[in-house]
Protein backbone atom coordinates (compact mmCIF):
# COMPACT_ATOMS: atom_id res chain seq x y z
CA UNK A 1 0.00 0.00 0.00
CA UNK A 2 1.64 3.49 -1.00
CA UNK A 3 1.96 5.60 1.92
CA UNK A 4 0.60 9.34 1.24
CA UNK A 5 3.38 12.37 2.15
CA UNK A 6 0.90 13.65 4.65
CA UNK A 7 0.99 10.82 6.99
CA UNK A 8 4.69 11.57 7.71
CA UNK A 9 3.79 14.68 9.37
CA UNK A 10 4.62 14.89 13.31
CA UNK A 11 2.03 15.58 15.85
CA UNK A 12 2.05 18.46 17.66
CA UNK A 13 2.96 19.06 21.09
CA UNK A 14 0.66 19.13 24.04
CA UNK A 15 -1.52 22.73 23.54
CA UNK A 16 -0.79 23.46 26.99
CA UNK A 17 2.80 24.58 28.49
CA UNK A 18 2.95 21.34 31.15
CA UNK A 19 4.22 22.20 34.56
CA UNK A 20 7.60 21.10 35.83
CA UNK A 21 6.77 18.49 38.67
CA UNK A 22 8.95 19.33 41.63
CA UNK A 23 8.33 18.41 44.76
CA UNK A 24 7.51 21.26 47.20
CA UNK A 25 9.63 23.02 49.92
CA UNK A 26 8.18 25.93 52.31
CA UNK A 27 9.37 28.96 51.99
CA UNK A 28 9.44 30.32 54.75
CA UNK A 29 10.19 28.65 58.36
CA UNK A 30 7.17 30.34 59.55
CA UNK A 31 3.86 28.48 58.71
CA UNK A 32 0.49 28.03 59.32
CA UNK A 33 -2.12 25.20 58.24
CA UNK A 34 -5.62 26.03 57.59
CA UNK A 35 -7.23 22.95 58.15
CA UNK A 36 -11.19 23.08 56.67
CA UNK A 37 -13.25 25.38 54.69
CA UNK A 38 -12.45 29.44 55.90
CA UNK A 39 -14.89 31.97 55.04
CA UNK A 40 -14.24 35.82 55.44
CA UNK A 41 -17.16 38.14 55.26
CA UNK A 42 -18.61 41.92 56.23
CA UNK A 43 -15.41 43.40 56.52
CA UNK A 44 -13.04 40.96 57.69
CA UNK A 45 -9.59 41.17 56.83
CA UNK A 46 -7.15 38.27 56.47
CA UNK A 47 -3.33 39.53 56.53
CA UNK A 48 -1.03 36.83 55.28
CA UNK A 49 2.85 38.36 55.90
CA UNK A 50 6.48 36.94 55.93
CA UNK A 51 5.31 32.84 56.41
CA UNK A 52 3.91 29.99 54.53
CA UNK A 53 0.41 29.54 54.75
CA UNK A 54 -0.88 25.63 54.11
CA UNK A 55 -4.94 25.57 52.86
CA UNK A 56 -5.61 22.51 53.42
CA UNK A 57 -9.46 23.95 52.57
CA UNK A 58 -11.75 25.89 50.15
CA UNK A 59 -11.63 29.78 50.61
CA UNK A 60 -14.30 32.22 50.26
CA UNK A 61 -14.07 36.23 50.55
CA UNK A 62 -17.47 37.73 50.30
CA UNK A 63 -19.27 41.01 51.09
CA UNK A 64 -16.36 43.48 51.95
CA UNK A 65 -13.97 41.38 53.10
CA UNK A 66 -10.42 41.26 52.18
CA UNK A 67 -7.54 38.77 51.77
CA UNK A 68 -3.88 40.10 51.65
CA UNK A 69 -0.65 38.69 50.83
CA UNK A 70 2.43 40.30 51.60
CA UNK A 71 5.66 39.08 51.11
CA UNK A 72 4.51 35.48 51.40
CA UNK A 73 3.61 32.07 50.46
CA UNK A 74 0.37 30.39 49.49
CA UNK A 75 0.21 26.85 49.14
CA UNK A 76 -3.22 25.09 47.98
CA UNK A 77 -3.19 21.31 49.01
CA UNK A 78 -4.98 19.45 46.24
CA UNK A 79 -8.96 18.85 46.88
CA UNK A 80 -9.36 15.44 45.12
CA UNK A 81 -13.19 15.99 44.04
CA UNK A 82 -14.97 18.93 42.81
CA UNK A 83 -17.85 17.13 43.62
CA UNK A 84 -18.91 18.84 46.61
CA UNK A 85 -19.42 22.74 46.75
CA UNK A 86 -20.59 23.91 50.38
CA UNK A 87 -19.15 27.52 49.99
CA UNK A 88 -18.52 27.65 46.78
CA UNK A 89 -20.69 26.92 43.82
CA UNK A 90 -18.05 27.18 41.21
CA UNK A 91 -15.03 25.00 40.30
CA UNK A 92 -12.94 26.97 42.29
CA UNK A 93 -10.75 26.64 45.18
CA UNK A 94 -10.58 30.52 46.18
CA UNK A 95 -13.54 32.64 45.67
CA UNK A 96 -14.24 36.09 45.49
CA UNK A 97 -17.97 37.74 45.75
CA UNK A 98 -19.44 40.79 46.17
CA UNK A 99 -16.82 43.84 46.79
CA UNK A 100 -14.23 41.43 48.19
CA UNK A 101 -11.00 42.52 47.22
CA UNK A 102 -7.71 40.30 46.99
CA UNK A 103 -3.98 42.07 47.27
CA UNK A 104 -0.83 40.24 46.69
CA UNK A 105 2.50 41.82 46.75
CA UNK A 106 6.36 39.85 45.98
CA UNK A 107 4.16 36.84 46.79
CA UNK A 108 3.88 33.10 45.41
CA UNK A 109 0.98 30.78 45.01
CA UNK A 110 1.57 27.08 44.50
CA UNK A 111 -0.85 24.27 43.99
CA UNK A 112 0.05 20.30 43.72
CA UNK A 113 -3.26 20.01 41.96
CA UNK A 114 -3.62 20.39 37.97
CA UNK A 115 -6.16 23.85 37.21
CA UNK A 116 -6.39 25.17 41.00
CA UNK A 117 -8.94 28.41 40.19
CA UNK A 118 -9.19 31.27 41.79
CA UNK A 119 -12.55 32.76 41.12
CA UNK A 120 -13.50 36.33 40.92
CA UNK A 121 -17.63 37.57 40.62
CA UNK A 122 -19.63 40.14 41.66
CA UNK A 123 -17.95 43.52 41.81
CA UNK A 124 -15.05 41.60 43.43
CA UNK A 125 -11.54 43.22 42.92
CA UNK A 126 -8.00 41.94 42.71
CA UNK A 127 -4.15 43.52 42.40
CA UNK A 128 -1.41 41.95 41.80
CA UNK A 129 2.24 43.02 42.17
CA UNK A 130 5.23 41.40 41.58
CA UNK A 131 3.90 37.78 42.52
CA UNK A 132 4.25 34.66 40.87
CA UNK A 133 1.02 32.20 40.28
CA UNK A 134 2.85 29.61 37.93
CA UNK A 135 0.20 27.10 38.93
CA UNK A 136 -2.27 28.45 39.34
CA UNK A 137 -5.13 30.07 36.88
CA UNK A 138 -7.85 32.69 37.12
CA UNK A 139 -11.33 33.04 36.27
CA UNK A 140 -12.53 36.89 36.17
CA UNK A 141 -16.53 36.58 35.82
CA UNK A 142 -19.64 38.87 36.30
CA UNK A 143 -18.41 42.24 36.88
CA UNK A 144 -14.62 41.87 38.56
CA UNK A 145 -11.75 43.69 37.84
CA UNK A 146 -8.28 42.54 38.02
CA UNK A 147 -4.70 44.53 37.38
CA UNK A 148 -1.97 42.88 37.01
CA UNK A 149 1.48 44.29 37.72
CA UNK A 150 5.19 42.18 37.04
CA UNK A 151 4.17 38.84 37.64
CA UNK A 152 3.66 36.06 35.97
CA UNK A 153 0.24 33.75 35.85
CA UNK A 154 -0.79 30.49 34.26
CA UNK A 155 -4.07 31.03 32.51
CA UNK A 156 -7.27 33.44 32.68
CA UNK A 157 -10.24 33.27 31.54
CA UNK A 158 -12.36 36.20 31.55
CA UNK A 159 -16.35 36.43 30.90
CA UNK A 160 -19.62 38.71 31.01
CA UNK A 161 -18.57 41.94 31.89
CA UNK A 162 -14.76 41.16 33.68
CA UNK A 163 -12.07 43.01 33.11
CA UNK A 164 -8.45 42.16 33.12
CA UNK A 165 -5.13 44.53 32.44
CA UNK A 166 -2.20 43.03 32.51
CA UNK A 167 1.25 45.61 32.91
CA UNK A 168 4.73 43.96 32.45
CA UNK A 169 3.71 40.66 33.01
CA UNK A 170 4.02 37.07 31.54
CA UNK A 171 0.94 35.22 30.88
CA UNK A 172 0.65 31.75 29.52
CA UNK A 173 -2.88 31.65 27.90
CA UNK A 174 -5.69 34.15 27.87
CA UNK A 175 -9.02 32.44 27.18
CA UNK A 176 -12.75 34.07 26.51
CA UNK A 177 -15.16 31.71 28.11
CA UNK A 178 -15.73 30.28 31.01
CA UNK A 179 -13.74 27.13 32.03
CA UNK A 180 -15.27 26.80 35.18
CA UNK A 181 -18.58 25.92 33.44
CA UNK A 182 -17.58 23.33 31.22
CA UNK A 183 -16.48 19.96 32.26
CA UNK A 184 -13.89 17.81 30.17
CA UNK A 185 -14.64 17.77 26.49
CA UNK A 186 -17.45 19.60 26.80
CA UNK A 187 -18.69 22.94 24.73
CA UNK A 188 -17.86 26.20 26.32
CA UNK A 189 -20.99 28.13 27.86
CA UNK A 190 -21.77 31.35 26.07
CA UNK A 191 -21.58 33.87 28.93
CA UNK A 192 -19.19 36.63 27.01
CA UNK A 193 -20.62 40.31 27.08
CA UNK A 194 -18.74 42.94 26.95
CA UNK A 195 -15.19 41.14 28.89
CA UNK A 196 -12.03 42.39 28.50
CA UNK A 197 -8.58 41.99 28.53
CA UNK A 198 -5.64 44.42 27.96
CA UNK A 199 -1.71 43.55 27.97
CA UNK A 200 1.03 46.20 27.88
CA UNK A 201 4.99 45.02 27.89
CA UNK A 202 3.86 42.01 28.64
CA UNK A 203 4.63 38.22 26.96
CA UNK A 204 1.79 36.04 25.81
CA UNK A 205 1.90 32.13 25.02
CA UNK A 206 -1.47 31.63 23.79
CA UNK A 207 -5.19 32.64 22.92
CA UNK A 208 -8.76 31.23 22.86
CA UNK A 209 -11.00 33.01 20.70
CA UNK A 210 -14.83 32.36 20.18
CA UNK A 211 -17.19 32.16 17.04
CA UNK A 212 -20.43 32.46 16.44
CA UNK A 213 -22.78 33.12 13.80
CA UNK A 214 -20.67 33.90 11.47
CA UNK A 215 -18.10 32.32 8.33
CA UNK A 216 -14.43 33.48 9.47
CA UNK A 217 -10.92 32.74 8.02
CA UNK A 218 -7.36 33.36 9.55
CA UNK A 219 -5.71 35.51 7.46
CA UNK A 220 -1.94 35.16 8.99
CA UNK A 221 0.77 34.35 11.31
CA UNK A 222 0.12 34.85 15.24
CA UNK A 223 3.23 34.85 16.79
CA UNK A 224 5.44 38.44 16.37
CA UNK A 225 6.04 41.33 18.58
CA UNK A 226 2.85 43.63 18.54
CA UNK A 227 2.58 47.78 18.73
CA UNK A 228 -1.38 47.09 18.76
CA UNK A 229 -2.85 44.10 17.65
CA UNK A 230 -6.50 42.67 18.35
CA UNK A 231 -7.83 39.33 17.43
CA UNK A 232 -10.48 40.85 14.90
CA UNK A 233 -7.42 41.34 12.84
CA UNK A 234 -7.25 38.02 12.06
CA UNK A 235 -10.79 36.55 10.74
CA UNK A 236 -11.53 38.38 7.21
CA UNK A 237 -15.00 37.82 7.52
CA UNK A 238 -17.43 39.56 10.22
CA UNK A 239 -19.45 38.53 13.26
CA UNK A 240 -16.63 37.30 15.62
CA UNK A 241 -17.57 37.02 18.65
CA UNK A 242 -14.29 37.14 20.65
CA UNK A 243 -13.90 39.15 24.17
CA UNK A 244 -12.42 42.36 23.83
CA UNK A 245 -8.12 41.55 23.86
CA UNK A 246 -6.00 44.28 22.92
CA UNK A 247 -2.10 43.97 23.15
CA UNK A 248 0.26 46.93 23.35
CA UNK A 249 3.88 46.45 23.25
CA UNK A 250 3.80 42.78 23.77
CA UNK A 251 5.49 39.86 22.45
CA UNK A 252 3.44 36.58 21.47
CA UNK A 253 5.82 33.88 22.42
CA UNK A 254 3.75 30.50 21.81
CA UNK A 255 3.05 28.44 18.77
CA UNK A 256 -0.71 27.82 19.23
CA UNK A 257 -3.72 29.16 19.95
CA UNK A 258 -7.08 27.61 20.16
CA UNK A 259 -10.96 28.58 18.94
CA UNK A 260 -14.29 27.70 19.62
CA UNK A 261 -17.00 27.88 16.70
CA UNK A 262 -20.70 27.63 17.56
CA UNK A 263 -23.20 28.05 15.03
CA UNK A 264 -20.76 29.12 13.21
CA UNK A 265 -18.04 28.32 10.09
CA UNK A 266 -14.05 28.52 10.74
CA UNK A 267 -11.26 28.24 7.83
CA UNK A 268 -7.91 27.66 8.74
CA UNK A 269 -5.20 27.15 5.47
CA UNK A 270 -1.16 27.33 6.31
CA UNK A 271 -1.40 29.46 9.16
CA UNK A 272 0.22 28.94 12.70
CA UNK A 273 -0.29 25.82 14.61
CA UNK A 274 -3.27 25.84 16.77
CA UNK A 275 -3.66 24.27 20.02
CA UNK A 276 -7.10 23.30 19.29
CA UNK A 277 -10.53 23.80 17.57
CA UNK A 278 -13.99 22.95 19.62
CA UNK A 279 -17.16 23.03 16.99
CA UNK A 280 -20.80 22.85 17.97
CA UNK A 281 -23.70 22.85 15.72
CA UNK A 282 -21.14 25.07 13.25
CA UNK A 283 -18.75 23.95 10.70
CA UNK A 284 -14.35 23.50 10.56
CA UNK A 285 -12.61 23.57 7.20
CA UNK A 286 -9.16 22.90 7.53
CA UNK A 287 -6.25 22.44 5.14
CA UNK A 288 -2.34 22.01 5.70
CA UNK A 289 -2.69 22.52 9.94
CA UNK A 290 -0.75 20.94 12.61
CA UNK A 291 -3.45 20.65 15.51
CA UNK A 292 -3.53 19.65 18.89
CA UNK A 293 -7.18 18.57 19.40
CA UNK A 294 -9.96 18.82 17.33
CA UNK A 295 -13.32 18.33 19.05
CA UNK A 296 -16.70 18.67 16.84
CA UNK A 297 -20.47 17.90 18.34
CA UNK A 298 -23.37 18.16 15.81
CA UNK A 299 -21.11 19.92 12.70
CA UNK A 300 -19.09 20.04 9.83
CA UNK A 301 -15.78 18.98 9.13
CA UNK A 302 -13.31 18.62 6.14
CA UNK A 303 -10.26 18.21 6.92
CA UNK A 304 -7.26 17.38 4.54
CA UNK A 305 -3.25 17.28 4.71
CA UNK A 306 -3.45 17.74 8.58
CA UNK A 307 -1.80 16.62 11.56
CA UNK A 308 -4.23 16.52 14.56
CA UNK A 309 -2.57 15.20 17.98
CA UNK A 310 -6.64 14.22 19.36
CA UNK A 311 -9.67 13.93 16.76
CA UNK A 312 -12.56 13.38 18.30
CA UNK A 313 -16.56 13.15 16.72
CA UNK A 314 -20.01 12.72 18.40
CA UNK A 315 -23.75 13.40 17.85
CA UNK A 316 -24.96 13.47 14.04
CA UNK A 317 -21.89 15.31 12.31
CA UNK A 318 -20.53 14.44 9.41
CA UNK A 319 -16.27 14.42 9.11
CA UNK A 320 -14.39 14.16 5.71
CA UNK A 321 -11.08 13.62 6.13
CA UNK A 322 -8.28 13.39 3.70
CA UNK A 323 -4.80 13.15 3.11
CA UNK A 324 -3.99 13.33 7.37
CA UNK A 325 -2.02 11.97 10.28
CA UNK A 326 -4.12 11.32 13.83
CA UNK A 327 -2.57 9.97 16.76
CA UNK A 328 -5.95 9.65 18.75
CA UNK A 329 -9.41 9.25 15.99
CA UNK A 330 -12.31 8.79 17.88
CA UNK A 331 -15.96 8.53 16.60
CA UNK A 332 -18.90 8.58 19.03
CA UNK A 333 -22.75 8.76 18.41
CA UNK A 334 -24.41 9.20 15.10
CA UNK A 335 -21.49 10.32 12.89
CA UNK A 336 -20.62 9.78 9.28
CA UNK A 337 -17.34 9.84 8.73
CA UNK A 338 -15.38 9.55 5.02
CA UNK A 339 -11.50 8.59 5.76
CA UNK A 340 -9.46 8.66 2.83
CA UNK A 341 -5.71 8.33 2.18
CA UNK A 342 -5.32 8.87 6.20
CA UNK A 343 -3.67 7.55 9.90
CA UNK A 344 -4.52 7.18 13.62
CA UNK A 345 -2.14 5.66 15.89
CA UNK A 346 -5.75 4.18 17.54
CA UNK A 347 -9.08 3.95 16.23
CA UNK A 348 -11.84 4.15 18.86
CA UNK A 349 -15.58 3.54 18.04
CA UNK A 350 -16.99 3.76 21.36
CA UNK A 351 -20.84 3.98 21.55
CA UNK A 352 -20.78 4.62 17.66
CA UNK A 353 -24.01 3.86 16.13
CA UNK A 354 -23.89 5.45 12.54
CA UNK A 355 -21.96 5.10 9.23
CA UNK A 356 -17.76 4.63 8.50
CA UNK A 357 -16.30 4.75 5.07
CA UNK A 358 -12.50 4.23 4.69
CA UNK A 359 -10.42 4.20 1.79
CA UNK A 360 -6.51 3.86 2.38
CA UNK A 361 -6.88 4.04 6.09
CA UNK A 362 -3.91 2.88 8.12
CA UNK A 363 -4.41 2.16 11.85
CA UNK A 364 -2.11 1.10 14.15
CA UNK A 365 -4.16 -0.09 16.69
CA UNK A 366 -8.36 -0.04 17.55
CA UNK A 367 -10.60 -0.16 20.13
CA UNK A 368 -14.52 -0.80 19.58
CA UNK A 369 -16.08 -0.23 23.06
CA UNK A 370 -19.67 0.76 24.54
CA UNK A 371 -23.11 -0.57 22.61
CA UNK A 372 -21.57 -0.20 18.98
CA UNK A 373 -24.68 -0.63 16.36
CA UNK A 374 -22.27 0.46 13.11
CA UNK A 375 -22.09 0.21 9.49
CA UNK A 376 -18.72 0.26 8.11
CA UNK A 377 -17.83 0.13 4.47
CA UNK A 378 -14.13 0.00 2.82
CA UNK A 379 -11.21 -1.18 4.84
CA UNK A 380 -9.37 -0.46 7.96
CA UNK A 381 -5.56 -1.57 7.33
CA UNK A 382 -3.25 -2.47 9.80
CA UNK A 383 0.65 -1.65 9.98
CA UNK A 384 2.91 -3.88 10.10
CA UNK A 385 3.69 -3.52 13.77
CA UNK A 386 0.63 -3.41 14.87
CA UNK A 387 -0.44 -4.98 18.04
CA UNK A 388 -3.07 -7.77 18.59
CA UNK A 389 -5.17 -6.09 21.23
CA UNK A 390 -8.27 -7.41 21.39
CA UNK A 391 -10.94 -5.45 19.59
CA UNK A 392 -14.31 -5.28 21.31
CA UNK A 393 -13.95 -3.74 25.13
CA UNK A 394 -17.82 -3.91 25.46
CA UNK A 395 -21.01 -5.09 24.15
CA UNK A 396 -21.95 -4.23 20.40
CA UNK A 397 -21.96 -4.89 16.83
CA UNK A 398 -20.51 -3.58 13.29
CA UNK A 399 -21.86 -4.31 10.52
CA UNK A 400 -18.80 -4.74 7.84
CA UNK A 401 -19.84 -4.39 3.77
CA UNK A 402 -17.00 -6.30 1.80
CA UNK A 403 -17.14 -5.64 -1.68
CA UNK A 404 -16.05 -8.08 -4.44
CA UNK A 405 -14.44 -8.03 -7.60
CA UNK A 406 -13.87 -10.93 -10.31
CA UNK A 407 -11.71 -9.96 -12.86
CA UNK A 408 -10.30 -12.11 -16.13
CA UNK A 409 -7.26 -11.41 -18.20
CA UNK A 410 -8.68 -8.45 -20.18
CA UNK A 411 -12.11 -7.81 -18.70
CA UNK A 412 -14.52 -8.30 -15.50
CA UNK A 413 -16.28 -11.10 -15.00
CA UNK A 414 -19.62 -11.30 -14.44
CA UNK A 415 -22.11 -14.30 -13.42
CA UNK A 416 -18.93 -15.91 -10.72
CA UNK A 417 -20.29 -17.48 -8.01
CA UNK A 418 -19.32 -16.48 -4.87
CA UNK A 419 -20.24 -18.19 -1.34
CA UNK A 420 -18.83 -17.40 2.10
CA UNK A 421 -18.67 -19.90 4.51
CA UNK A 422 -17.99 -19.01 8.52
CA UNK A 423 -15.55 -20.90 10.34
CA UNK A 424 -17.41 -24.14 10.84
CA UNK A 425 -17.68 -24.29 6.84
CA UNK A 426 -21.08 -23.41 7.26
CA UNK A 427 -22.44 -21.59 4.31
CA UNK A 428 -23.98 -18.00 5.21
CA UNK A 429 -24.18 -16.22 2.14
CA UNK A 430 -24.07 -16.77 -1.71
CA UNK A 431 -24.18 -14.30 -5.09
CA UNK A 432 -22.23 -13.48 -7.92
CA UNK A 433 -20.96 -10.76 -9.64
CA UNK A 434 -23.10 -8.44 -11.88
CA UNK A 435 -22.32 -7.18 -15.28
CA UNK A 436 -19.85 -4.92 -13.78
CA UNK A 437 -17.96 -8.31 -12.07
CA UNK A 438 -19.26 -6.72 -9.01
CA UNK A 439 -20.68 -8.30 -5.76
CA UNK A 440 -20.77 -7.01 -2.16
CA UNK A 441 -22.06 -8.79 1.10
CA UNK A 442 -22.69 -7.78 4.88
CA UNK A 443 -20.97 -9.37 8.16
CA UNK A 444 -22.59 -8.52 11.20
CA UNK A 445 -19.28 -8.87 13.85
CA UNK A 446 -20.37 -9.34 17.30
CA UNK A 447 -19.52 -10.02 21.08
CA UNK A 448 -21.53 -10.84 23.79
CA UNK A 449 -24.64 -9.53 21.78
CA UNK A 450 -28.07 -11.05 21.96
CA UNK A 451 -28.40 -10.81 17.74
CA UNK A 452 -29.49 -14.16 16.45
CA UNK A 453 -32.29 -15.09 19.38
CA UNK A 454 -33.02 -13.59 22.62
CA UNK A 455 -30.36 -15.09 25.65
CA UNK A 456 -27.88 -16.66 23.43
CA UNK A 457 -24.70 -14.91 22.71
CA UNK A 458 -22.55 -14.14 19.76
CA UNK A 459 -18.64 -13.90 19.87
CA UNK A 460 -17.58 -13.79 16.20
CA UNK A 461 -15.46 -10.74 15.80
CA UNK A 462 -11.98 -13.05 16.35
CA UNK A 463 -13.44 -15.91 13.70
CA UNK A 464 -11.81 -16.58 10.10
CA UNK A 465 -14.59 -16.85 7.23
CA UNK A 466 -13.88 -17.88 3.84
CA UNK A 467 -15.13 -16.35 0.60
CA UNK A 468 -15.07 -18.95 -2.35
CA UNK A 469 -15.12 -17.27 -5.70
CA UNK A 470 -15.61 -20.15 -9.15
CA UNK A 471 -15.95 -19.38 -12.63
CA UNK A 472 -16.19 -22.24 -14.71
CA UNK A 473 -14.52 -24.80 -13.28
CA UNK A 474 -11.67 -22.68 -11.63
CA UNK A 475 -12.28 -21.88 -7.82
CA UNK A 476 -10.67 -19.50 -5.93
CA UNK A 477 -10.76 -18.79 -2.14
CA UNK A 478 -9.82 -15.69 0.43
CA UNK A 479 -9.72 -14.73 3.92
CA UNK A 480 -12.18 -12.08 5.37
CA UNK A 481 -11.40 -10.55 9.17
CA UNK A 482 -13.21 -8.39 11.01
CA UNK A 483 -10.82 -5.21 9.78
CA UNK A 484 -7.81 -6.74 8.59
CA UNK A 485 -9.49 -7.34 5.38
CA UNK A 486 -8.82 -4.67 2.28
CA UNK A 487 -11.43 -4.42 -0.04
CA UNK A 488 -12.66 -4.95 -2.57
CA UNK A 489 -11.69 -8.69 -2.28
CA UNK A 490 -10.11 -8.94 -6.08
CA UNK A 491 -10.43 -12.35 -7.59
CA UNK A 492 -8.42 -13.27 -10.76
CA UNK A 493 -9.01 -15.76 -12.87
CA UNK A 494 -7.07 -16.98 -16.73
CA UNK A 495 -9.15 -16.14 -19.29
CA UNK A 496 -11.66 -19.32 -20.67
CA UNK A 497 -9.15 -21.44 -23.89
CA UNK A 498 -10.19 -20.83 -27.59
CA UNK A 499 -11.28 -24.17 -28.86
CA UNK A 500 -9.39 -26.17 -30.95
CA UNK A 501 -9.05 -25.21 -34.73
CA UNK A 502 -11.29 -28.02 -35.99
CA UNK A 503 -13.82 -27.20 -34.02
CA UNK A 504 -13.42 -23.02 -34.64
CA UNK A 505 -14.43 -24.66 -38.64
CA UNK A 506 -17.13 -26.85 -37.56
CA UNK A 507 -18.42 -24.46 -35.67
CA UNK A 508 -18.24 -21.78 -38.46
CA UNK A 509 -19.82 -24.59 -41.02
CA UNK A 510 -22.64 -25.26 -38.62
CA UNK A 511 -23.69 -21.44 -38.26
CA UNK A 512 -23.30 -21.34 -42.25
CA UNK A 513 -25.55 -24.29 -42.75
CA UNK A 514 -28.13 -23.36 -40.06
CA UNK A 515 -28.11 -19.74 -41.42
CA UNK A 516 -28.92 -20.94 -45.11
CA UNK A 517 -31.55 -23.17 -44.08
CA UNK A 518 -33.25 -20.81 -42.52
CA UNK A 519 -33.12 -18.59 -45.52
CA UNK A 520 -34.78 -21.49 -47.92
CA UNK A 521 -37.26 -22.08 -45.43
CA UNK A 522 -38.40 -18.67 -45.06
CA UNK A 523 -38.66 -18.49 -49.26
CA UNK A 524 -40.75 -20.93 -49.16
CA UNK A 525 -43.26 -19.84 -46.88
CA UNK A 526 -43.35 -16.96 -48.89
CA UNK A 527 -44.02 -18.24 -52.48
CA UNK A 528 -46.82 -20.51 -50.99
CA UNK A 529 -48.54 -18.10 -48.95
CA UNK A 530 -47.93 -14.78 -50.32
CA UNK A 531 -51.42 -13.24 -51.56
CA UNK A 532 -52.98 -14.20 -54.92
Amino acid sequence: MSVPDSWGRTFPEYPHTPREEAEWVPKYDLQRVQGGDLILEEDETLIIENRTYILDGLLLVKDNARLILRNAELYIKEKGSWSSRDILPHLVYIGFNDSAVFEAYNCSVFSEDIFPFMGFFGDSRAFLNSSRFDSVSMYGGEDSYVVIRNSSLNRINVARNARCKVIDSEIVSIHCYSILDELYWSQPQRIWERCSVELWNSTLEGIGMMVENCEASISRPLMGFYRYWSPYEYFAGEGVVAFNVTLHDTNLTGEYWSVNVISGSLRLENTSDVAGIQVQNGTLLMNNMSMGYVYCSDSLFEITNSSIRIMRCTGDSKTYIDGSNMWWFIIEGGVEADVSRSKAELLVLEGFNGTARFDTFLVEEIELGGKIKAYVEGSVRFAENATGEEFFSGNGFIIRNFEVLALGENRVLPNVRLTLYDKDDNAVWSGQTDKNGEASFNITFCKLWPLYEQFKYVNNYEDQWRLEAASGEVVSNATVGLFTTETPIVFTFPSAPEPPFWRQRWLLSAVSATTISAVLIGLLIYYFYKPR
